[in-house]
């Protein structure tokens, strides 16, 4: 078996989310996705930025897969700082 990555590890998901499906909060920063048991998936900007893409809640052990680009998504992120804020969430959120 040949895989791409030594650290590339198969890690069971409650769900596939779309980036976009997520809120992003910026005293966090970092995107929320409602979770059934009654808390929040989080996942940072930083580690969507280092290619991450498992969202956690910090209740129960469920966790989910984002589904994103990740050069597109660091395009977009690196380009920020010449944007306003809510013009940067558009961008993301728009993914």
């Amino acid at each position: 078996k040949n895989m791409s990555s030594s650290t590339t590890k198969t890690i069971a998901v409650h769900e596939e989310v779309l980036l976009s499906k997520m809120e992003f909060d910026e005293t966090l920063d970092g995107f929320l996705y409602d979770c059934p048991c009654g808390d929040e998936f989080f996942i940072s900007v930083q580690d969507l930025e280092k290619g991450l893409d498992i969202a956690e809640c910090p209740s129960c052990s469920l966790k989910i897969r984002v589904l994103f680009n990740h050069q597109q998504f660091l395009k977009q992120h690196n380009s920020k700082n010449n944007q306003p804020k809510q013009a940067q969430i558009g961008v993301l959120l728009r993914m």
